[in-house]
């Protein structure tokens, strides 16, 4: 599989555009050829570096994609979806069989926890508040993946039961989170709450 990387071109050839009457444009160019080991699924970037993920596999460069360097690794493992991270220390991959891996230290380590139920997408606010889609319910974590809590109003609210499409979700601060939830081929809404769950 090979990688593209957006490298910044420094000469702008700024004079010449304004000569012609044209706004100063930053020519930006992708360059290939990057040939990685591993198929990612997905990759994230923090800071000056980017992570990728795949199967059971973590890692990252710090070199605009130049060289990579595996930070976690199990043979026969999960199929990982999904990486993101909060900061520079603190980082969440979820994959198959509910797997969800965490770091605190800037991925040097990841330790591995199995929800028992696979997580389709998520968002952490830091090392323990998370919003995710688990199996296609939208629960809630504050103590990094280990116990989730569904969101009792989706259940409760018979409006609510309708929309069993999970679109996106973020959890901005652990009590500012918020999810775009969808009623196939009808409506869209914006579920959140500003009390880390308490109301909707």
């Amino acid at each position: 599989l090979i990688l593209l990387c957006l490298i910044p071109v420094s000469d702008l050839r700024a004079e010449h555009a304004a000569d012609h009457g044209h706004p100063t444009v930053n020519t930006s160019k992708w360059v290939g050829g990057v040939d990685l080991p591993f198929r990612p699924f997905q990759i994230t970037a923090v800071k000056d570096a980017m992570w990728v993920c795949t199967n059971e596999m973590i890692a990252v460069s710090t070199n605009g994609g130049g060289t990579w360097h595996v930070q976690h690794q199990k043979k026969d493992g999960e199929i990982l979806t999904k990486i993101a991270f909060v900061d520079t220390m603190i980082g969440h991959a979820s994959g198959t069989n509910g797997l969800l891996l965490s770091t605190d230290d800037g991925g040097q380590t990841w330790s591995s926890l199995h929800t028992g139920a696979s997580i389709r997408q998520f968002s952490f606010a830091d090392s323990g508040n998370g919003i995710a889609d688990v199996d296609g319910a939208l629960k809630l974590t504050s103590d990094g993946g280990k116990q989730w809590r569904d969101i009792e109003v989706m259940r409760t609210d018979t409006a609510l039961r309708k929309f069993t499409d999970i679109m996106s979700l973020a959890a901005l601060s652990p009590s500012y989170m918020i999810a775009a939830i969808r009623q196939p081929d009808v409506e869209e809404r914006y579920l959140s709450t500003v009390d880390g769950g308490k109301t909707w």
